[in-house]
């Protein structure tokens, strides 16, 4: 029906791993139904698990996941699971759980940059702002094959987690807009921005 998604590599998607603070972390690549998913998913980053196995949505939250998709109706070979960052962000000097936490990431990330402005040195990439053109085209292209298919409103895409809720919708608080659907246009192959 549809041609299969098959980047080569992020890069040839659109990711800007040669900026990325991230470019030496094993790169985690986005799995599933890749002709004309009926839900796309958007991790924040890829967990322990996904980085040893090399595939998004393994391990414990994987398991949740098919269980959630199951309870819906769902099974995983329906749905697309991508990331907002195919890399762990990993915290320098951190350890335990902090050491890939993101928003801890991000926080230090601010930190550093405010630090390196003061000194006049070149700032640290964001590695969403790296990720994010590879993932716009990934979700252009669900876009795009949801609206061939007869979906009038496009792709559906749910968002796991404050990153992928920021990378996506480009709004904060993911308590404040849980369960709650939003329209994304910046995305959309008919009317980019």
């Amino acid at each position: 029906m549809f041609p299969p998604f098959a980047a080569p590599s992020p890069e040839a998607a659109g990711a800007q791993c040669a900026n990325c603070p991230l470019r030496d972390r094993p790169k985690v690549k986005p799995i599933g139904n890749t002709d004309s998913p009926k839900l796309v998913i958007v991790l924040d980053q890829p967990s322990f698990h996904d980085e040893k196995r090399g595939e998004l949505g393994v391990g414990p939250a994987g398991v949740m996941l098919n269980d959630l998709l199951w309870h819906n109706g769902l099974k995983r070979s329906d749905v697309f699971v991508t990331s907002a960052v195919l890399c762990r962000m990993q915290v320098p000097g951190e350890s335990g759980a902090r050491q890939f936490d993101p928003k801890v990431y991000m926080a230090w990330l601010r930190l550093e940059n405010a630090k390196r402005r003061a000194a006049g040195a070149t700032e640290i990439a964001s590695p969403i702002d790296c990720c994010m053109p590879r993932l716009f085209s990934e979700l252009a292209l669900f876009e795009r094959y949801a609206r061939e298919d007869g979906q009038p409103n496009g792709a559906v895409v749910v968002t796991m987690g404050p990153v992928a809720l920021k990378a996506v919708t480009e709004k904060d608080g993911v308590m404040t807009w849980r369960g709650s659907p939003l329209p994304v246009d910046h995305f959309n192959p008919e009317n980019p921005s």
